[in-house]
């Protein structure tokens, strides 16, 4: 948190998007307890208000967005406007509407910053291609203050050799599909292994950089598989809710303890 401390005391303005008023919520400037799954609703309003009030950065999408002119037509003809917003998110439309212009207020300097591992829902593909159209309407893409992509690190290639277990190849390719379910989704998965509706007896998992129980959608749902389990480990740094739900727990290294490489290349 002694980002925000920084960065607010350069002028940062904050604003968090989250059903769950959480610890990084208590430091920002507004809250927005938005309705479960509605993100999508809420990025095309933002979107509506700068097409329809042409606040976005003109020469920017001039010279970097192709077809913007059909993207536009979209937005504007299927009234995604605020107000058609408020009644599927819960946000005031006027709030809306006032986000939407403070951004690109400030853009480039804005980040519309979409988080990590959100593939939680059937929305969530189309709702990452709506987010990162919106951050390059305000021009903030390569730019200082806006989402800086980085140059790369000129690293010596070291390949790692890794076992191909044929024993197990056979069971793992006919299953995986079934363990996954049609949508490929970690939901999916849990929801198989909950209702006891996997290919064979799933008894075991280890958890590792991940809170699968406070992370993902549906507590109750990801509760009964761990419930269904015969043995959950989880390592971790803190006693997460995950932790509590495991039968074994195995202290990992903070990142001060550890020597992690820049980047891992793996050869195929």
């Amino acid at each position: 948190m002694d980002m925000f401390k920084r960065t607010r005391g350069r002028g940062l303005k904050l604003i968090v998007l989250d059903p769950r008023y959480t610890n990084t919520a208590q430091h920002a400037d507004k809250w927005l307890g938005i309705k479960v799954g509605t993100d999508l609703a809420f990025v095309l309003a933002l979107t509506y208000v700068v097409m329809k009030e042409t606040l976005y950065n003109k020469t920017f999408v001039e010279n970097n967005v192709n077809n913007f002119d059909e993207y536009k037509k979209h937005i504007l003809e299927n009234n995604y406007t605020p107000e058609w917003a408020e009644k599927i998110t819960g946000i005031n439309a006027q709030e809306i509407k006032t986000i939407a212009r403070d951004f690109m207020a400030h853009a480039p300097k804005a980040i519309y910053y979409q988080g990590r591992r959100t593939a939680w829902s059937l929305q969530d593909f189309q709702l990452r291609r709506a987010q990162a159209i919106f951050s390059a309407l305000g021009g903030g893409i390569d730019v200082k203050g806006g989402i800086v992509f980085g140059k790369k690190l000129a690293l010596e290639w070291q390949s790692v050799d890794a076992p191909e277990y044929t024993h197990a190849k056979g069971r793992v390719d006919k299953s995986v599909a079934k363990f996954i379910g049609p949508n490929g989704s970690w939901i999916g998965f849990r929801n198989l292994v909950a209702e006891k509706k996997t290919p064979y007896p799933l008894r075991a998992m280890f958890s590792y950089k991940q809170n699968p129980m406070q992370a993902i959608p549906n507590v109750a749902k990801t509760k009964k598989m761990f419930e269904n389990l015969d043995l959950a480990v989880t390592i971790d740094t803190m006693p997460s809710d995950t932790v509590m739900m495991s039968d074994v727990i195995l202290p990992e290294c903070t990142y001060l303890e550890r020597e992690d490489p820049v980047k891992v290349i793996f050869r195929g």
